[in-house]
Protein backbone atom coordinates (compact mmCIF):
# COMPACT_ATOMS: atom_id res chain seq x y z
CA UNK A 1 0.00 0.00 0.00
CA UNK A 2 2.80 2.43 0.87
CA UNK A 3 4.40 1.64 -2.49
CA UNK A 4 1.22 2.68 -4.33
CA UNK A 5 0.96 5.87 -2.28
CA UNK A 6 4.56 6.82 -3.08
CA UNK A 7 3.92 6.20 -6.76
CA UNK A 8 0.75 8.31 -6.66
CA UNK A 9 2.59 11.22 -5.03
CA UNK A 10 5.50 10.91 -7.46
CA UNK A 11 3.19 10.82 -10.48
CA UNK A 12 1.14 13.75 -9.19
CA UNK A 13 4.23 15.88 -8.59
CA UNK A 14 5.60 15.00 -12.04
CA UNK A 15 2.28 15.88 -13.71
CA UNK A 16 1.99 19.06 -11.67
CA UNK A 17 5.49 20.06 -12.80
CA UNK A 18 4.52 19.57 -16.46
CA UNK A 19 1.36 21.61 -15.88
CA UNK A 20 3.31 24.44 -14.25
CA UNK A 21 5.83 24.48 -17.10
CA UNK A 22 2.98 24.88 -19.59
CA UNK A 23 1.41 27.63 -17.48
CA UNK A 24 4.75 29.45 -17.26
CA UNK A 25 5.00 29.25 -21.06
CA UNK A 26 1.48 30.65 -21.47
CA UNK A 27 2.25 33.36 -18.90
CA UNK A 28 5.07 34.71 -21.09
CA UNK A 29 2.33 36.27 -23.21
CA UNK A 30 0.28 37.70 -20.37
CA UNK A 31 -0.29 41.34 -19.50
CA UNK A 32 1.73 42.67 -16.54
CA UNK A 33 1.48 45.98 -14.69
CA UNK A 34 2.19 47.40 -11.23
CA UNK A 35 -0.28 46.96 -8.39
CA UNK A 36 -2.21 50.11 -7.39
CA UNK A 37 -1.36 51.85 -4.10
CA UNK A 38 -4.32 52.23 -1.71
CA UNK A 39 -4.67 52.95 1.99
CA UNK A 40 -7.63 51.18 3.63
CA UNK A 41 -8.10 47.40 3.69
CA UNK A 42 -11.56 47.62 2.11
CA UNK A 43 -10.43 49.83 -0.74
CA UNK A 44 -7.30 47.69 -1.14
CA UNK A 45 -9.41 44.52 -1.55
CA UNK A 46 -11.75 46.32 -3.98
CA UNK A 47 -8.83 47.70 -6.00
CA UNK A 48 -7.08 44.34 -5.95
CA UNK A 49 -10.25 42.67 -7.22
CA UNK A 50 -10.53 45.23 -10.01
CA UNK A 51 -6.84 44.84 -10.81
CA UNK A 52 -6.99 41.02 -11.05
CA UNK A 53 -10.21 41.18 -13.06
CA UNK A 54 -8.64 43.67 -15.47
CA UNK A 55 -5.54 41.50 -15.92
CA UNK A 56 -7.52 38.28 -16.31
CA UNK A 57 -9.95 39.93 -18.73
CA UNK A 58 -6.98 40.91 -20.90
CA UNK A 59 -5.53 37.42 -20.43
CA UNK A 60 -8.71 35.43 -20.96
CA UNK A 61 -6.97 33.54 -23.76
CA UNK A 62 -4.25 32.44 -21.30
CA UNK A 63 -6.90 31.20 -18.84
CA UNK A 64 -8.69 29.34 -21.62
CA UNK A 65 -5.39 27.78 -22.77
CA UNK A 66 -4.68 26.68 -19.18
CA UNK A 67 -8.15 25.10 -18.95
CA UNK A 68 -7.77 23.39 -22.33
CA UNK A 69 -4.28 22.11 -21.56
CA UNK A 70 -5.30 20.87 -18.11
CA UNK A 71 -8.43 19.20 -19.52
CA UNK A 72 -6.45 17.59 -22.31
CA UNK A 73 -3.69 16.35 -20.02
CA UNK A 74 -5.83 15.05 -17.13
CA UNK A 75 -9.03 14.06 -18.97
CA UNK A 76 -8.53 13.40 -22.70
CA UNK A 77 -4.99 11.94 -22.59
CA UNK A 78 -5.70 9.34 -19.86
CA UNK A 79 -8.98 8.42 -21.54
CA UNK A 80 -7.06 7.29 -24.63
CA UNK A 81 -3.98 6.00 -22.76
CA UNK A 82 -5.27 3.34 -20.38
CA UNK A 83 -5.97 5.77 -17.51
CA UNK A 84 -2.44 7.15 -17.46
CA UNK A 85 -0.89 10.59 -17.65
CA UNK A 86 2.83 10.72 -18.40
CA UNK A 87 3.55 10.82 -14.67
CA UNK A 88 1.36 7.79 -14.01
CA UNK A 89 3.03 5.94 -16.88
CA UNK A 90 6.52 6.68 -15.50
CA UNK A 91 5.47 5.56 -12.01
CA UNK A 92 3.61 2.54 -13.45
CA UNK A 93 0.16 3.32 -12.06
CA UNK A 94 -3.18 4.01 -13.70
CA UNK A 95 -6.73 5.11 -13.00
CA UNK A 96 -9.40 2.47 -13.32
CA UNK A 97 -13.17 2.51 -12.83
CA UNK A 98 -14.59 0.57 -9.89
CA UNK A 99 -16.40 -2.61 -10.86
CA UNK A 100 -14.29 -3.16 -13.97
CA UNK A 101 -16.28 -0.72 -16.13
CA UNK A 102 -14.66 1.29 -18.92
CA UNK A 103 -13.07 4.58 -17.86
CA UNK A 104 -15.31 7.53 -18.79
CA UNK A 105 -14.58 11.13 -19.70
CA UNK A 106 -17.05 12.16 -16.98
CA UNK A 107 -15.09 10.27 -14.32
CA UNK A 108 -11.81 11.76 -15.46
CA UNK A 109 -13.37 15.24 -15.52
CA UNK A 110 -14.65 14.87 -11.94
CA UNK A 111 -11.19 13.74 -10.78
CA UNK A 112 -9.56 16.60 -12.66
CA UNK A 113 -11.86 19.26 -11.25
CA UNK A 114 -10.73 18.29 -7.77
CA UNK A 115 -7.04 17.47 -8.23
CA UNK A 116 -5.69 19.53 -11.14
CA UNK A 117 -6.87 23.06 -10.42
CA UNK A 118 -9.66 23.08 -13.01
CA UNK A 119 -12.16 24.13 -10.36
CA UNK A 120 -10.04 27.21 -9.60
CA UNK A 121 -9.63 28.12 -13.27
CA UNK A 122 -13.37 27.84 -13.80
CA UNK A 123 -13.76 30.25 -10.86
CA UNK A 124 -11.40 32.69 -12.60
CA UNK A 125 -13.60 32.56 -15.70
CA UNK A 126 -16.88 32.79 -13.78
CA UNK A 127 -15.66 35.90 -11.96
CA UNK A 128 -15.12 37.70 -15.24
CA UNK A 129 -18.81 37.45 -16.06
CA UNK A 130 -20.56 38.09 -12.75
CA UNK A 131 -20.65 41.22 -10.67
CA UNK A 132 -18.82 40.36 -7.43
CA UNK A 133 -15.48 41.34 -5.96
CA UNK A 134 -13.14 39.33 -8.17
CA UNK A 135 -10.40 39.02 -5.53
CA UNK A 136 -12.80 37.58 -2.96
CA UNK A 137 -14.35 35.18 -5.49
CA UNK A 138 -11.05 33.79 -6.75
CA UNK A 139 -9.76 33.58 -3.18
CA UNK A 140 -12.80 31.48 -2.23
CA UNK A 141 -12.33 29.23 -5.27
CA UNK A 142 -8.62 28.90 -4.45
CA UNK A 143 -9.31 28.00 -0.81
CA UNK A 144 -11.94 25.43 -1.82
CA UNK A 145 -9.49 23.92 -4.33
CA UNK A 146 -6.77 23.74 -1.68
CA UNK A 147 -9.18 22.29 0.90
CA UNK A 148 -10.26 19.57 -1.55
CA UNK A 149 -6.63 18.67 -2.27
CA UNK A 150 -5.83 18.43 1.43
CA UNK A 151 -8.90 16.25 2.03
CA UNK A 152 -7.85 14.02 -0.88
CA UNK A 153 -4.35 13.67 0.50
CA UNK A 154 -5.60 12.83 3.99
CA UNK A 155 -8.04 10.27 2.59
CA UNK A 156 -5.41 8.63 0.38
CA UNK A 157 -3.03 8.41 3.35
CA UNK A 158 -5.56 7.14 5.91
CA UNK A 159 -8.04 4.98 3.99
CA UNK A 160 -7.25 1.32 3.52
CA UNK A 161 -8.29 1.46 -0.16
CA UNK A 162 -6.31 4.72 -0.66
CA UNK A 163 -9.20 6.41 -2.43
CA UNK A 164 -9.61 10.15 -2.11
CA UNK A 165 -12.78 12.18 -2.50
CA UNK A 166 -11.95 12.54 -6.20
CA UNK A 167 -11.88 8.73 -6.56
CA UNK A 168 -15.09 8.26 -4.58
CA UNK A 169 -17.04 10.88 -6.55
CA UNK A 170 -15.68 9.60 -9.89
CA UNK A 171 -16.08 5.89 -8.94
CA UNK A 172 -12.40 5.28 -9.70
CA UNK A 173 -9.33 3.92 -8.04
CA UNK A 174 -5.62 4.12 -8.73
CA UNK A 175 -3.82 0.83 -9.18
CA UNK A 176 -0.40 -0.43 -10.13
CA UNK A 177 -0.34 -0.87 -13.90
CA UNK A 178 0.66 -4.17 -15.30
Amino acid sequence: MKRLFNRRIGAYLFDLGLLLLAFMFFDLFSFKEKSPEVLSLTSYINELGNYYKQINTKNILIILLNILYTSFYFVIWPYFHNGQTLGKKIFKIRVKMMGGRELTLKSLLIRSLITSGLFYYLGLLLGLFISVNYFILISIFGLIQMFLLIICLIMVITRKDQRGIHDILAHTRVMIAG
